[in-house]
């Protein structure tokens, strides 16, 4: 992992740190597999995840995911999934297109007709043709061992076209494997509660003696959502998007494979938004409060304000997807109530040392919202790069957003000669706001001035020249740097601000 973590048992603190700034989560309830959970979900802010999001880099190889569905003791059914992304160059796999791999467990895999196998490799069999934007599930049975670990996956898998020139070299495509974790693919066959979700709620009753909600595939119909509030609005959205295209291959919101038994009996079941009424909720929820009840049927979230219902939902998004990725079929019946202990929540990211773009910003600001955390730090500015772009100032992100040789400033914290930096548009600043508000997350920016702000003095030398204190001539800041600091008595300080 690109992260160094402490636990500190006794204060409950976690502190995730990079070489580019800290992070640190305070939280009273976190236990060690929740730690795990965290900063597997934190260190994987940059890269594709099982939940998917339509910002992140276009994709240029097919994509697969693994899922073990039954576990005998004596074997195991793997079910595995292949999708042709929508981004993809290629229209379409034709008529007879094999899926290929090598495979440890070849040893034990009930080969299914018209399926090849030579030492580790496997060629399943030949398919019809697969759309852009399409899935196909294969499920393969396999005998003892069964599958247990993340080196029982199977590896090289790729795609083999049909051959129109039999002496020609046969043409394949990648296929990236989106690796579990070892807990996704170990079966657990004891019905155990999934784990809880983050921070520990207030309250939390689990009822396993009940009907469970089961997950995807199954028989049961699509998830419908139902808003009966408008302050649940931006909840609904949340949960209807999300419901898509989660989980990968077999989205909550739609029908059942024809494949899956009883698939046609499947009726919708529903996720219900509705408003707390009693005076006593009311109370006790507050800006951000909710009550989460999920039975077989029906999910519902009940909240006072706009906020709680976006907090049931990340709830909700956690319990469904650590199940899934415990290996489970279902999540048992529920009734959660929670509010937070803190009304600032925040996290802060410095980009000004350390640029990231838009689109890293957006995947942090989805990891924020699963956590709970309600207010981003947006550290844009300092002596080591301006990150916001001023149209009436274009030189503070044409000069003021890069480092390195023959830069407006020099290569600072590890870098190289190289040129390094970046900022970010009007229009890409608007989107983010929007994107965090849509989450229920605050964004302050940081700017700083009068110190600090060797970025800009470097960058307008011509406007800001007269403004710098310099060595011996009045305040300098407060770590002993001279030239980084705007005269407050200065008239070209408000030209500037």
């Amino acid at each position: 992992l690109p992260f160094s973590m402490v636990f500190l048992a006794p204060s409950r603190r976690i502190a995730l740190t990079t070489a580019a700034t800290s992070i640190v989560f305070l939280s009273s309830f976190v236990t060690l597999p929740q730690l795990v959970l965290l900063t597997r979900s934190m260190a994987q802010a940059a890269a594709p995840s099982e939940d998917p999001i339509t910002h992140l880099q276009t994709p240029t190889t097919l994509t697969a995911v693994v899922r073990v569905v039954a576990d005998t003791g004596g074997g195991s059914q793997v079910e595995l999934t292949v999708r042709l992304p929508e981004q993809l160059e290629q229209a379409a796999l034709p008529e007879g297109w094999r899926m290929c791999m090598t495979w440890t467990k070849t040893v034990v895999l009930r080969l299914p007709p018209g399926a090849e196998a030579q030492g580790s490799f496997v060629a399943l069999p030949a398919q019809p043709p697969l759309q852009r934007g399409a899935s196909r599930s294969f499920l393969l049975t396999l005998g003892a061992p069964a599958m247990r670990y993340v080196s029982d996956l199977p590896r090289s898998m790729h795609v083999r076209l049909p051959q129109t020139d039999p002496d020609a070299q046969h043409e394949t495509l990648a296929i990236k494997l989106e690796h579990p974790g070892e807990a996704s693919i170990r079966f657990d066959p004891d019905l155990r509660p999934p784990t809880g979700p983050i921070p520990r709620p207030s309250s939390h009753e689990t009822f396993m003696d009940s009907e469970w909600f089961a997950l995807p595939p199954c028989s049961c119909g699509p998830l419908l959502v139902e808003v009966t509030t408008h302050k649940a609005l931006k909840a609904g959205k949340n949960l209807e998007s999300w419901a898509a295209v989660w989980p990968f291959g077999a989205p909550l919101a739609a029908a059942p494979p024809d494949n899956v038994a009883g698939a046609s009996e499947g009726e919708p079941r529903r996720a219900i938004f509705a408003e707390a009424t009693e005076p006593a909720d009311l109370e006790w929820f507050g800006p951000e409060g909710y009550e989460l009840i999920i039975a077989a049927r029906e999910i519902v979230i009940v909240a006072a304000e706009e906020a709680g219902f976006l907090r049931g939902t990340a709830s909700l998004r956690q319990l469904l997807s650590m199940a899934r990725s415990e290996g489970r079929p279902a999540v048992p019946s529920v009734r959660l109530r929670d509010r937070p202990r803190f009304g600032y929540r925040g996290l802060m990211l410095d980009v000004s040392r350390h640029f990231f773009p838009a689109d890293f910003i957006k995947r942090l600001l989805d990891l924020m919202f699963l956590f709970k955390l309600n207010v981003f730090h947006w550290h844009l500015t300092d002596d080591e790069g301006w990150r916001v772009e001023i149209k009436a100032l274009p030189n503070l992100t044409q000069r003021g957003a890069w480092r390195g040789a023959g830069e407006a400033i020099n290569s600072q914290y590890g870098g190289g000669g190289e040129r390094y930096g970046g900022f970010y548009t009007q229009e890409q600043i608007r989107e983010i706001v929007h994107y965090a508000e849509e989450r229920g997350i605050a964004i302050v920016p940081e700017i700083d001035v009068p110190g600090h702000s060797f970025a800009a003095i470097k960058s307008l030398p011509e406007l800001l020249g007269p403004a710098v204190r310099k060595k011996g001539d009045g305040p300098r800041s407060v770590q002993g740097f001279f030239g980084n600091v705007l005269d407050p008595d200065a008239p070209e300080t408000y030209t500037f601000l």
